[in-house]
């Protein structure tokens, strides 16, 4: 039951925030990932290289496979991926809890993991359970400080193809920090 509540007041928090339209599109796509295990690709997609989205399944980790992502970056303090061999072949842990912001050396450490997949011309995908907060400040960090974008840009970047992203304040806040520290360490 207090899943189903959380479930209705997000939906809602997403009407409020950005109209009926996204708020259908954020319930659907929650739903036939919940229900399948496979999140829905189109609204993934960052970069060529970069992903984020939701928790996946067995049926999800083969789909993420097939279109070359071997990198899971999971935020999920409530699910080890490892644990349910869901990891990809390249795993990198960070538990967050959720509605929460990392901190900045958990921040660091997901930048950097993302970074070097780029760098190893590999592809990788950074899931939270619904790929709307957790994975999505990680995700906006890095655009931050490897394509020197703000906070907006970046989220608006993320947008384009995933328009129900929702960081709850203390993420922001955290975001307008490290935009501020990057771009002060590089003027």
């Amino acid at each position: 039951m207090k899943s189903i509540l959380k479930l209705i007041g997000l939906f809602f928090k997403h009407y409020e925030n950005s109209g009926l339209k996204i708020a259908l599109i954020w319930a659907f796509s929650r739903g036939i990932t919940k229900i399948t295990g496979i999140p829905i690709i189109a609204q993934c997609k960052v970069t060529d290289q970069v992903y984020v989205g939701p928790q996946f399944s067995e049926k999800g980790l083969a789909k993420l496979n097939r279109i070359g992502i071997t990198n899971i970056l999971n935020l999920r303090k409530e699910f080890d991926d490892s644990i349910f061999n869901l990891s990809g072949y390249n795993y990198c842990y960070l538990p967050v809890i959720d509605d929460t912001a990392p901190t900045e050396n958990e921040l660091t450490e997901g930048v950097k993991f993302i970074q070097n997949s780029i760098l190893n011309n590999e592809k990788v995908y950074v899931h939270c359970a619904a790929g709307v907060g957790r994975s999505v400040t990680i995700v906006a960090a890095w655009l931050i400080k490897e394509k020197n974008l703000s906070v907006e840009t970046s989220l608006d970047k993320i947008r384009i193809n995933r328009p129900f992203v929702l960081p709850v304040s203390e993420q922001l806040t955290l975001l307008k920090k490290w935009e501020i520290k990057f771009h002060k360490n590089h003027q």
